[in-house]
């Protein structure tokens, strides 16, 4: 069981590397036009973005990447080229979860995304077995880069401290997965 489990683990490493190799689909040519805009209106808010790129993810949804930094030093905020990236764009962007608060004379690669629409507003609700010292189950809801969602359960262990501790080692690997960059079907 321990082999076969490693190799599924190797072929979904395998998988991830002819992914980041196929790369995504760059859109620069479509987008030209709103590229000079993103210039300018970064310009029009103290900043100098070089080196900005339209891409495509597998789902469809479009993703900009740039270095961006102050045209005069000092730190102007993130939300100044959010804005001007989605008036250029003509819809909303967001920037990825470890962006920083501020940009500084230091160039740095910005990476945003095409806001999602829709949001989800998740809930818990949680019962122990009657005789038991805790639940076994554990759970896991992620907002992901990208406007994806992803919400797991671990169902099925049992009842108790022990089932709880297995319950969460599989939804912390889970959680560590798609941290990686893990795909779904992996």
């Amino acid at each position: 069981e321990n082999r076969i489990l490693i190799a599924q683990q190797l072929d979904a490493m395998t998988d991830m590397m002819e992914e980041w190799v196929r790369g995504s689909a760059c859109l620069d040519k479509k987008y030209r036009m709103q590229l000079a805009r993103i210039q300018f209106e970064g310009k029009e808010r103290g900043l100098t973005a070089d080196q900005v790129h339209v891409f495509q993810d597998e789902n469809g949804h479009l993703y900009i990447r740039g270095m961006v930094c102050t045209k005069w030093g000092g730190a102007v905020p993130v939300k100044n080229y959010i804005r001007a990236v989605s008036d250029a764009m003509g819809q909303n962007f967001c920037a990825a979860k470890d962006t920083r608060a501020l940009v500084t004379r230091m160039p740095e690669e910005i990476v945003l995304y095409e806001e999602a629409r829709y949001f989800v507003l998740p809930g818990i609700a949680a019962k122990k077995k009657d005789d038991s010292v805790m639940s076994g189950d554990s759970f896991l809801t992620r907002t992901m880069d990208g406007g994806r969602y992803v919400a797991a359960i671990s169902d099925g262990m049992g009842s108790g401290i022990a089932a709880n501790r297995e319950s969460e080692m599989v939804v912390e690997l889970l959680d560590k997965f798609l941290e990686a960059g893990f795909r779904k079907e992996t």
